[in-house]
């Protein structure tokens, strides 16, 4: 069954995608990280939200909240 060229090939089709997935994920999660390290300062993100302690000033620098 293996054998057949149609099954053969939708096996081959079936890993090269899943090892294009798990490849995928590493190189988006790197890119994020490079995205987040080169933001502007100032701009709000996960870490300024309502929970967060730290909080931009209108200069741009990350000062503690009483």
């Amino acid at each position: 069954m293996i054998t057949n060229p149609a099954v053969a090939q939708e096996i081959v089709r079936s890993v090269a995608g899943t090892l294009g997935l798990i490849a995928a994920v590493p190189f988006t999660t790197a890119l994020a990280a490079l995205a987040a390290v080169h933001s502007e300062p100032g701009v709000r993100d996960a870490s300024s939200g309502p929970g967060s302690r730290l909080s931009p000033d209108v200069t741009g620098v990350r000062t503690e909240r009483a």
